[in-house]
């Protein structure tokens, strides 16, 4: 992380339920090697159901530091906010995309802190282009994430839907489990995508 500092980065936020995985997840491209590195929240009601029900280790990845367990009942969406005001001070951060749903006071709290957010549409034209860029990333070996568990657990879950002109998204719905920590992911690819690549000069080219 401190290597990747020097270079833009793009984010995606998906606060799902608050009763749930909220991930907050930042991506690089850097000489064509896409970079990742997320902060899932999760509260400790969930935290406790899960260990209960032993089907997922949300305890273990809250003990190695891949869960972030905030709140009780609830997510509290204050440890998120503090969470992405420190990312945009530690890193070049150009865009944070968002899914709009229950996002609204959070996300009015952290564009009057001047965090550059961008509700992300969520549907398969919006998302069809950073599923190919992932795909693409990830045969060709180019997705580096630190063998994350959490984000490992969430691409198994993930199916994708398609349109009527073949594009294709995530779809929650028939989602076998969290598929949040994707949908963050893809997000940030996104709006990475958006952003116009600065032109070479003549004597670059």
């Amino acid at each position: 992380l401190e290597w990747l500092k020097q270079y833009p980065c793009w984010g995606g936020l998906d606060l799902a339920s608050t009763r749930d995985l909220t991930s907050f997840r930042l991506v690089w491209s850097v000489e064509d090697i896409l970079y990742t590195h997320g902060w899932r929240f999760v509260p400790g009601a969930a935290v406790g159901a899960r260990t209960e029900r032993g089907l997922v280790p949300y305890q273990a990845w809250v003990q190695s530091g891949h869960l972030i367990q905030s709140g009780d009942e609830v997510t509290d969406y204050d440890a998120v906010e503090a969470c992405i005001l420190k990312a945009k001070q530690d890193f070049n951060l150009q865009m944070i995309a968002y899914d709009g749903w229950n996002a609204k006071q959070l996300v009015q709290k952290l564009q009057a802190a001047s965090v550059p957010m961008q509700e992300f549409i969520q549907g398969p034209k919006s998302y069809h282009p950073a599923m190919q860029a992932l795909e693409i990333a990830y045969v060709a070996g180019n997705l580096a994430h630190g063998s994350d568990p959490v984000l490992n657990w969430c691409a198994s879950n993930l199916i994708a839907r398609t349109d009527q002109n073949m594009n294709t998204a995530p779809d929650k719905k028939k989602a076998p489990e969290k598929i949040d920590d994707m949908c963050s992911l893809l997000m940030g690819i996104g709006v990475m995508l958006e952003t116009p690549k600065p032109k070479k000069s003549f004597w670059e080219t």
